[in-house]
């Protein structure tokens, strides 16, 4: 026996072929029988209640999307899902399968509202998001054409500049940005920094709901693994802070300028101060145990700064000093 589990109503029509309007079947009786364009049709309604972004743009045609955009989300979705039988249909195939494209009630495939945010080239996304501003203030200032472009800037900044872990953070922080942006009235999407913390900014509101604003444009991050999917990023980005002994992110909103900001406090001193505790742990751990007078000798400090570094390990029960030899060791 074969169970069927019951589509939601956001994976229907369910179809066989080309087409969703010739071939969407219904269940009756003892036998199968092709539903009417019109049944398609409300089926079609009701998934785009559940999934807005997912709703064919009428006034777009896919000769609208950018084909570089493209080309860098289908590579690096082969790097990170090499297996996925994805890899191997066409174009347009591909872009059916993550929702990039859709067919409109009339039967035409039509990019999506999320297709376009991710894929759009620069004329149709200010025509369909008057003042959409996707800027990335990383290094200078520098607009992106679409979340995709944009994405993928900034990434390749982040990951250039702090360790795999914190760069998953950030990473994590703008794809949320991304999918939880209001597009409607003058969408920005912004990421900066300075000495103190990464800020990413998003126009919105903070909402208590469970899926994001754009889930069909979240759930196109979710397949290349830019999103943690499971509704748990921002616990796990805590969660980091917490253990690097940070101060925590914060999100806030500002209801006058219809915006949430999102704050990753990544001091390059204290990355600096824990690189250094680091490579003082693995001295001592190679060496099993350390006089300051050597770690400072090896690593190039001077003897206020060995002592000061010993301490903070000291305080952290990391370390313990022999009470003979007065060498540094590894706390048991």
């Amino acid at each position: 026996m074969i169970e069927v589990p019951r589509a939601l109503a956001c994976e229907k029509p369910v179809y066989l072929g080309a087409s969703p309007f010739s071939g969407t079947y219904r269940r009756g009786g003892e036998g199968d029988y092709r539903c009417q364009i019109s049944e398609v049709q409300t089926m079609m309604e009701n998934r785009f209640r559940e999934l807005p972004d997912g709703r064919p743009v009428i006034s777009a045609t896919l000769s609208d999307l950018k084909a570089s955009s493209i080309q860098t989300y289908r590579e690096y979705f082969c790097k990170i899902q090499p297996d996925s039988v994805w890899n191997t249909i066409s174009e347009l195939s591909f872009l059916l399968q993550i929702n990039a494209v859709y067919f409109a009630n009339d039967g035409s495939l039509r990019p999506t509202l999320a297709g376009l945010l991710m894929f759009g080239s620069e004329e149709v996304l200010h025509r369909i998001f008057p003042g959409l501003s996707l800027n990335n203030q990383l290094s200078g200032h520098q607009q992106e054409e679409n979340c995709c472009d944009f994405y993928f800037s900034a990434r390749r900044q982040v990951q250039s500049q702090h360790p795999k872990e914190i760069a998953w953070g950030i990473n994590e922080a703008l794809v949320n940005a991304l999918a939880h942006a209001d597009y409607q009235d003058h969408p920005q999407i912004e990421i900066r920094e300075n000495d103190q913390e990464i800020q990413v900014v998003n126009s919105g509101q903070l909402t208590r709901r469970t899926l994001p604003a754009n889930p069909v444009l979240y759930q196109m991050f979710h397949f290349i693994k830019a999103a943690d999917g499971q509704g748990t990023g921002l616990l796990r980005i805590e969660a980091i802070w917490k253990q690097k002994g940070w101060s925590a992110p914060q999100l806030t909103a500002h209801q006058q300028r219809h915006e949430v900001l999102f704050r990753l406090p990544v001091s390059r001193r204290l990355q600096k101060r824990q690189t250094l505790q680091q490579r003082v742990l693995d001295l001592i751990t190679t060496e099993i145990q350390a006089s300051p007078q050597y770690i400072q000798t090896q690593l190039r400090l001077t003897s206020g700064q060995t002592e000061t570094l010993l301490q903070e390990l000291m305080q952290q029960d990391l370390i313990e000093q022999d009470p003979e030899s007065q060498d540094f060791r590894l706390k048991a």
